[in-house]
């Protein structure tokens, strides 16, 4: 559980929960983004722990797709990282062109020319204005398909599903320890989350400073984070760490 319990504080799951904390309905979207979580975490914890414990011969596949080394698992990090990386480019883009269309609303000129090729844009912006307005507007689902992004890598299923599948013990066991895990991985959640439910008030007076702290910079929060994922993983896909 030690394993679970470094997920839980890792920085960049510690930066989303204070991403979604400060959006409108802060702790209905952390929920939202937990059941997004368990609902992937759980099945790709318990899928490769039921194929080891009825097909054991099967570790070594396992093994060769978790390593680090394998084209597999590189090329799924190259592309998380250049993914990433894109959404953090399409972020600072947007926001550029907002500032710059907010400086040039006093002119009525400029107005009306740049209406036609508002009316034009593709297909592609038109997604991803709405998906940004639906961020800001603190749409639920925006956090639920953001929290089925989060879950552990390749490498750390396999050495908890291994762990686990050497102790021996029954199957029934094996499940629950592999949710335990998962229980344990989203521990930081959990806890705000039961903190709400027992004591609101004082879960709201103790959150309220981070929120309104992330919220003042949540733009600059948002695509130092991505940022600093991106490069992580595309570091890892190239063997640069």
């Amino acid at each position: 559980m030690v394993v679970g319990l470094l997920w839980a504080l890792n920085p960049g799951v510690v930066g989303v929960i204070v991403l979604l904390l400060s959006r409108p309905r802060g702790v209905q979207n952390l929920f939202a983004f937990w059941c997004g979580s368990v609902m992937v975490s759980i099945p790709f914890m318990l899928i490769p722990l039921l194929m080891l414990y009825f097909a054991p011969s099967s570790i070594s596949f396992a093994h060769d797709f978790s390593t680090p080394t394998s084209p597999v698992a590189r090329n799924t990090q190259i592309g998380l990282g250049l993914f990433t990386l894109s959404v953090a480019i399409v972020v600072i883009a947007r926001h550029v062109a907002r500032r710059r269309r907010a400086s040039l609303v006093t002119s009525p000129q400029v107005g009306n020319a740049t209406e036609a090729p508002a009316k034009r844009e593709s297909a592609f912006r038109r997604l991803w204005s709405r998906a940004y307005k639906a961020w800001e507007d603190g749409s639920l689902w925006i956090s639920f398909l953001f929290g089925m992004t989060l879950f552990p890598g390749p490498p750390i299923v396999l050495f908890v599903v291994t762990t686990i599948t050497a102790s021996g013990a029954g199957i029934g066991l094996q499940i629950t320890a592999a949710i335990v895990f998962v229980a344990v991985m989203l521990a930081v959640v959990e806890i705000i989350l039961v903190s709400y439910l027992v004591a609101p008030t004082t879960t709201k007076v103790v959150l309220r400073p981070i929120a309104d702290w992330s919220r003042a910079y949540r733009l600059q929060f948002a695509i130092t984070l991505l940022a600093v994922i991106g490069f992580w993983q595309l570091a890892r896909g190239l063997g640069v760490i």
